[in-house]
């Protein structure tokens, strides 16, 4: 699952259902599955509306567990 996470403003905007939810912090569930990471410069505050163009500019094939990947 694709999870963002805005630092300054302390928010996760993860899947929920059908949309995007956002807290302060993830479901249990959620954060128990996490995988690799990519580090992104978004100038946004809804990152997830560009979640298309981000699964295919990073491929989850291309990130293997326990690697991060930094842009």
């Amino acid at each position: 699952r694709n999870v963002y996470y805005d630092q300054g403003r302390g928010l996760y905007f993860y899947v929920k259902g059908d949309g995007w939810a956002v807290g302060a912090s993830l479901p249990g569930d959620l954060m128990a599955n996490l995988g690799t990471s990519v580090n992104l410069e978004l100038d946004t505050d809804k990152p997830f509306e560009h979640n298309s163009e981000h699964l295919k500019q990073y491929p989850r094939e291309n990130y293997k567990p326990g690697k991060s990947a930094k842009r």
